[in-house]
């Protein structure tokens, strides 16, 4: 079943901010909680009790990226600009957290381009310019890759087992992280993903509204999907069930086995970013402040709440699903 959100964030109205199905039960949802809470136990849904509380918040910093562990909630790197340089340093909900020590004791990054933290604990690296450093979670200096890439890095990434790790210029290159030998994998591309069972590549090329999956063992496209605008983000749920990607002002939702399109939710004005919690039950969608949580399965909102006076550059669930993160250009705000 294919359902079409329609969000207005002008209109005012008691139909303001409501999903249309042909189903029985799903025949009209309007924008009160009680009435969602009430659907929500009718249908057996899974538990969400997320309240929209703010309990922690850090101001006055500039916020690059989220990084999640499966040892942590959270591991947060904050890039703090200082004479023009990106400096690195760590926030996290763990006083635990190993790369917390290491980044703040051992170690300072400066004019780092990429910074990225596998999900196992086991490596971290920063490239800079044409030169990738790896690092183990001891703060050894594990690997330099100088020379695969003629201009600095777009991106780097590790596979969720954190056996390999990948770079892209235009071209994304692969390395196995028990050999470091390396293998070109496809060329044309400026933004990819990785599937979580390392099978898969989805990738985007320069002016194409097309996103493209690649099969890394058999070297081949197997599918192509039509945006019919440019997508800006995509990204994989944990047990690669969902595909979701944002193009402008609208968010795709496809099922990763079958390549159908399963929803499509729709904003007033442009999305700023969007994640999917590790369970794949929920989705929340940062948009103008504003943050919704939608829940996938049953294709309803279940939650809307004000999170930063300002447009939020990214949102991120915990991995327990209990916590959201959200940052603005001036603020890192932790929600309950």
């Amino acid at each position: 079943m294919k359902i079409n959100y329609i969000e207005d964030m002008n209109d005012n109205s008691e139909n303001n901010k409501i999903a249309i199905t042909k189903s029985k039960d799903l025949e009209k949802i309007g924008n009160s909680i009680v009435l969602t809470s009430k659907l929500l136990l009718e249908h057996n849904s899974r538990k969400y009790d997320f309240k929209g509380l703010l309990i922690n918040e850090l101001n006055g910093i500039v916020v690059r990226r989220v990084f999640q562990s499966s040892r942590s909630n959270f591991n947060i790197v904050l890039s703090l600009k200082s004479n023009l340089h990106w400096k690195l340093k760590p926030w996290t909900l763990s006083e635990y957290d190993p790369i917390n020590n290491i980044l703040n004791d051992k170690y300072s990054f400066e004019n780092v381009d990429n910074f990225v933290l596998d999900d196992q604990a086991k490596f971290f690296a920063v490239s800079f310019e044409k030169i990738t450093h790896i690092f183990n979670y001891q703060g050894k200096l594990i690997k330099e890759i100088i020379g695969n890439h003629d201009q600095s890095l777009r991106q780097i990434k590790f596979s969720s087992d954190s056996k390999y790790f990948f770079s892209l210029r235009d071209t994304i290159i692969m390395y196995d992280t028990n050999t470091w030998e390396s293998k070109i994998l496809l060329d044309g591309a400026n933004y990819f993903i990785v599937t979580n069972d390392n099978k898969y590549i989805y990738y985007k090329s320069w002016g194409e509204s097309l996103i493209k999956k690649w099969d890394i063992n058999n070297k081949k496209l197997t599918n192509t999907i039509e945006t019919h605008s440019l997508a800006s983000l995509f990204k994989i749920s944990k047990n690669d069930q969902y595909l979701i990607l944002k193009t402008g002002k609208i968010v795709l939702v496809f099922n990763n086995l079958t390549n159908c399109l399963i929803s499509e939710i729709k904003f007033s004005e442009d999305i700023e970013d969007f994640c999917i919690s590790s369970n794949e039950s929920f989705l929340a969608i940062a948009h103008m402040g504003e943050l919704t949580i939608w829940d996938i399965e049953n294709k309803i909102k279940v939650k809307t709440f004000h999170a930063q006076n300002i447009p939020i550059r990214f949102v991120c669930f915990s991995n327990d699903n209990k916590y959201l993160l959200t940052s603005d250009l001036e603020s890192l705000k932790c929600w309950h």
